[in-house]
């Protein structure tokens, strides 16, 4: 009886790394990073070095392009700011000091 719920025990463990696996692996993948990459960009629509010089006058030190369900936004980095920008109509979703 022992060894039949060891080896199920063993069974339902391995699988859900497998499953784990299978659910994430793509994460891990760089091709599908620069895809993912190219396919943001083709919708943003703002410059944003211009808006972040309008609405902090400060230049950028980091920026990246994101997406959160269905908002492409900019997370940007000035020297005194955090911003994120939605990348289509260039509204300000968030702006913290730093």
């Amino acid at each position: 009886m022992k060894t039949i719920l060891m080896s199920f025990l063993l069974a339902i463990v391995s699988f859900a790394k497998v499953e784990h696996y299978e659910i994430h692996k793509y994460n891990q993948k760089p091709s599908i990073r620069i895809q993912q990459q190219k396919l943001l960009k083709q919708y943003v629509k703002i410059d944003p070095e211009k808006t972040t010089k309008q609405i902090t006058g400060e230049k950028i030190e980091y920026k990246r392009l994101k997406h959160q369900n269905t908002t492409i936004y900019f997370e940007i980095w000035t020297k005194h700011y955090y911003l994120w920008i939605d990348a289509q109509s260039g509204r300000v979703l968030k702006k913290e000091k730093r």
